[in-house]
């Protein structure tokens, strides 16, 4: 609803019915306190607004059901700030640098920016971020220069970057979330220094700490669903999950620490502290192997693995001293599966993703192999697996352009090389 309630939050333009303006009367049927309590715990069907019913205790709920219903008749808003920090998909010129600027504040590159913050600097060159605009994504402009304006409002957002290829190779770079007319933004918390602060501090964003920060490059509107949900939906996803409502943001998780690694799928560590594979029910009858595997969302606030791009696989396989044994591997993928087909547009094939706190059960019951010595259970994931599909695809193309071709083949080795394990469980099997 916005920070003053008038219906102009973060996620209102996701929505055909935006939020309600709640500094209005008339923004319940009921017009009591009761109605407004009843709205919070139940939700509007048909709406944005969720139940929070069972998500927040009854004290809670009713004092946001008060805070809600007593902003009824509100005074207007204060005038919003000079500069929006709103990242939205393309961001307009920053224009001529002010008076007094040193060179260091003036330019839009990250290399000046790391010139005062290189722990930042480092961490943003190897993350996602700083290769948003890679070879997957320049090889899909050779002869199709047009697609750019799809791509670059999320990809390359900087105006400036449409005519300088050099910044553009920089992806999202550091002005594209800190610069705005040159002006520099940052986060509330403040920052210990050893020094006297200088004229070129940023000034604090409360934006900066909040998820809607995130929202307009990691989710779509409802107008792109795919069988009712969008091929990006990560922020709706956090939204409907137990994790707002107790405050937990995607910096929390994603930037620990100010991390500017922004760690997700492609960081091991980071999956392995979100998921937990269990094995239980192990038994032997007749000849049988019988267990059931789960692969846990505990600490992911969203759906594990969130998008159409990545792919976790569940197998369960026996072994011999040798190694596996093929006949007896059964194999799970857990994530969401699409296609596009030319004049019709996209179809979802399956959604098998975990939940906040869900859990994604596979039984497995195959006959003990002769040379059997060991069970083996692992999840892999493949935090590319969909860009792999469409690199080889294109590949595959007759005519394909060479640098169109080099730059899939790059994209195509460094997506295979991005999968990795996530967790083996492993036990000895009795001969049979």
């Amino acid at each position: 609803h916005g920070p003053d309630g008038r219906g102009d939050g973060p996620a209102a333009a996701l929505y055909t019915r935006r939020p309600a303006d709640l500094t209005q009367p008339a923004w319940i049927r009921a017009a009591d306190l009761n109605g407004a309590r009843a709205v919070v715990a139940r939700g509007v069907p048909g709406t944005a607004m969720p139940a929070f019913g069972a998500a927040l205790p009854a004290p809670t709920l009713h004092a946001l059901a008060d805070f809600a219903w007593g902003l009824r008749g509100a005074p207007p808003p204060p005038s919003p700030p000079a500069a929006d920090w709103w990242p939205a998909r393309g961001l307009a010129p920053q224009g001529p640098a002010p008076p007094g600027a040193t060179p260091a504040n003036a330019g839009l590159d990250a290399g000046r920016c790391g010139r005062c913050h290189p722990t930042q600097h480092a961490a943003w060159r190897t993350s996602r971020h700083g290769r948003a605009m890679g070879p997957g994504v320049t090889a899909q402009f050779v002869g199709h220069g047009d697609r750019r304006a799809q791509c670059d409002g999320c990809h390359a957002p900087l105006a400036e970057q449409r005519a300088d290829a050099a910044l553009a190779g920089e992806g999202v770079t550091c002005a594209a979330c800190h610069l705005r007319g040159h002006a520099k933004g940052g986060p509330p918390a403040p920052v210990l220094q050893r020094l006297p602060a200088h004229s070129q501090q940023a000034q604090p964003v409360a934006r900066f700490a909040r998820s809607d920060f995130c929202l307009p490059c990691h989710d779509l509107p409802p107008s792109a669903a795919v069988s009712g949900s969008p091929l990006l939906s990560t922020w709706r996803e956090w939204a409907a999950s137990p994790y707002l409502p107790a405050g937990v943001q995607c910096q929390h998780c994603h930037m620990p620490d100010a991390d500017h690694g922004w760690r997700g799928a492609h960081d091991p560590e980071a999956v392995r502290r979100g998921v937990r594979l269990t094995v239980a029910d192990l038994q032997l009858d007749g000849g049988t192997v019988a267990l059931t595997a789960a692969v846990e969302n505990v600490a992911v606030g969203h759906r594990f693995p969130t998008t159409a791009t990545p792919r976790a696989v569940l197998q369960i396989r026996q072994l011999s001293d040798q190694g596996g044994l093929p006949t007896t591997a059964q194999s799970w993928a857990i994530g969401r599966t699409v296609t596009h087909v030319a004049g019709e547009g996209w179809r979802q094939i399956a959604d098998t993703r975990v939940a906040p706190g869900a859990a994604a059960r596979r039984t497995y019951q195959v006959a003990q192999h002769p040379d059997a010595a060991w069970i083996e259970v692992t999840l892999h994931l493949f935090p590319d697996w969909y860009y792999s599909t469409v690199y080889r695809a294109q590949l595959a193309q007759p005519g394909l352009a060479p640098a169109a071709a080099a730059g899939y083949r790059q994209a195509l080795a460094d997506a295979e090389a991005s999968a990795f394990l996530v967790d083996r469980w492993v036990q000895p099997l009795p001969r049979p």
